[in-house]
């Protein structure tokens, strides 16, 4: 299993430059700096989820397998021998009898 990454800490904030205009609304400053971490994260977990699927697909296809059933709702799938994924079944409902079918 993949190790969990320690949180990173933030890098310091770059001073402003002499003679530079400072952003002009500290409020959308403040939120475009939080997107950028957000989306960050994002690609950090974009590169594990991309080793955890290489390692699954590694792992079924040693034994054999395409498709692994996980519990009553999920599946794990290769795709392509390199990928494999997880998701969640589909299942249709029972058809409901129809009252002159009793």
């Amino acid at each position: 299993m993949t190790e969990a990454k320690e949180p990173k800490e933030p890098k310091p904030k770059q001073a402003k430059l002499p003679g530079m205009t400072p952003p002009h609304i500290k409020e959308i400053q403040e939120a475009a700096e939080a997107l950028q971490e957000v989306r960050t994260e994002r690609m950090e977990l974009g590169e594990q989820e991309e080793k955890a699927q290489a390692s699954l697909a590694a792992i079924m296809n040693k034994h054999g397998l395409k498709r692994y059933n996980l519990d009553d709702d999920y599946e794990a799938l290769i795709e392509a021998k390199e990928r494999a994924f997880v998701r969640k079944i589909k299942r249709r409902a029972p058809k409901a009898k129809k009252p002159d079918e009793e």
